[in-house]
């Protein structure tokens, strides 16, 4: 590392550790033009210094030779790893750097990840063998494999894993213009390895688009888990709970991160919630752009966000009712309140599956009309055969009933000129009427 390289670390360092902490990240953020490996650089030293063993208690001399004696990103590439050739840098975070290697005996490619900085603190190492643990005990297609592991000989620690050819999952349903059918079916893929993840007692606890990466054949895979947690452990110690605070990505975060709190499973429902919500609105629901800290943390604590259905891109299309379920998808897993989402991500599976095949949502308030509509559009043509049947016999039936009618008021009419003419004949038998004809005496005059 350069020596102007370390002032420059140093001075943001003081600088932003004299903020509150409230306004550290949104400042250092600014203040490093965007540059992540520096923002990673000082965020570490922050919390270093926040941690037991203080960095700066050390002898500034040997930090700084420390660090200045730490090679160059870039000057690893073609060294080996092991069996792995590194070929080019892909990319640096707080923790760790990436690089494109390839297995030389097999030709294979691999995705590597140094820890950066090894030697500052004990507890990035623990995380880092942590993730290293979790990636070694998931075995799933969605889920990017771990290959192999191992210590250079400074002592920093290295793993190999499956090396993704893939852009971040809303930049690939823009480029491609995914309609709302294709956005959900990726979205499934990503909850179905988040569900593996769970049934393996493992929370991701940063799930975002960055962080899925989908194939040129629609294949996803789920990357990062250098935060994530066992759920047999109860409590998280405060150092890992600041962790994960420090390292999760605000707009995709649930509530009760934002307040420090322990996540849990509902905790990445919330994120899968938010990523589903970005999908379909095209922004996230919550934007941390130009607000402080405070400022973001109030918005998603307090406010409710814009329905997608509301937010949405002019380019997604569907039905208005189609709408009026996805909104309540969002919205259940999007639940500020933890006990009111939904229980697990294979009841949010449940749910998808039930809007694709137009049946009523386990989620949505369960009325008549509500499950009428559904099985309706659900089976249309049933139902529209259903009804000119049905409106054939209505139709049949109401012209054979007139038809009965008419032929009985006939009948009826019949009948009764029958007696009349039956009445007028019977008085002709007796006589007629004795007014209508002479007097017996009048007969022999």
């Amino acid at each position: 590392m350069e020596p102007t390289r370390w002032e420059q670390i140093q001075a943001l360092f003081h600088d932003t550790a004299d903020k509150p902490p409230g306004e550290r990240l949104p400042y250092l953020t600014a203040a490093a033009g965007g540059d992540r490996t520096l923002i990673g650089e000082v965020l570490a030293m922050l919390e270093e210094d926040a941690s037991a063993s203080l960095l700066l208690d050390r002898d500034i001399a040997q930090v700084a030779g420390n660090l200045l004696s730490q090679p160059d990103n870039t000057d690893l590439v073609h060294q080996d790893f092991g069996p792995y050739k590194l070929r080019e840098l892909l990319g640096e975070g707080g923790m760790g750097v990436v690089y494109l290697a390839e297995r030389q005996d097999l030709g294979s490619p691999a995705a590597i990840k140094i820890l950066r900085d090894a030697w500052m603190s004990p507890a990035r190492r623990e995380r880092f063998a942590i993730e290293q643990r979790m990636l070694a005990q998931l075995n799933h297609p969605s889920i990017a494999r771990l290959y192999d592991a191992d210590t250079l000989p400074d002592g920093t620690p290295w793993f190999a894993m499956e090396y993704v050819d893939g852009v971040p999952l809303t930049e690939f349903c823009q480029v491609r213009k995914c309609s709302v059918a294709e956005r959900l079916r990726l979205f499934r893929a990503v909850c179905e390895a988040v569900e593996y993840a769970h049934c393996h007692a493992i929370l991701h606890r940063d799930l975002k688009p960055s962080n899925i990466l989908v194939r040129s054949d629609g294949s996803v895979r789920l990357l990062d888990f250098g935060i994530a947690k066992q759920l047999e452990a109860d409590t998280d110690s405060l150092q890992h709970t600041r962790t994960a605070l420090r390292f999760m990505t605000p707009a995709y975060a649930a509530p009760e991160q934002i307040r420090g709190q322990t996540a849990s499973i509902q905790s990445d429902v919330y994120a899968l919630g938010a990523i589903l919500y970005d999908l379909l609105a095209g922004r996230p629901a919550f934007d941390p752009a130009e607000k402080s800290l405070s400022e973001f943390e109030r918005m998603v604590l307090e406010r409710e966000p814009e329905k997608p259905s509301v937010a949405r891109g002019a380019a997604l299309h569907a039905s208005k009712a189609e709408w009026a379920d996805l909104d309540v998808l969002c919205g259940a897993a999007m639940h500020k309140d933890p006990a009111r989402r939904y229980r697990s991500v294979e009841a949010l599976i449940r749910d998808l599956d039930h809007y694709f095949k137009g049946e009523p949502l386990e989620s949505r308030s369960d009325t008549i009309a509500y499950r009428l509509a559904k099985f309706t559009r659900r089976h249309a043509t049933a139902v529209i055969a259903s009804a000119v049947v049905l409106l054939t016999i209505a139709s049949l039936s109401v012209f054979f009933v007139v038809r009965l009618n008419e032929a009985r008021n006939a009948a009826l009419q019949q009948a009764a000129r029958t007696k009349r003419i039956q009445s007028f004949t019977f008085s002709l038998f007796n006589g007629g009427d004795k007014d209508a004809g002479p007097a017996r005496s009048e007969e022999h005059t």
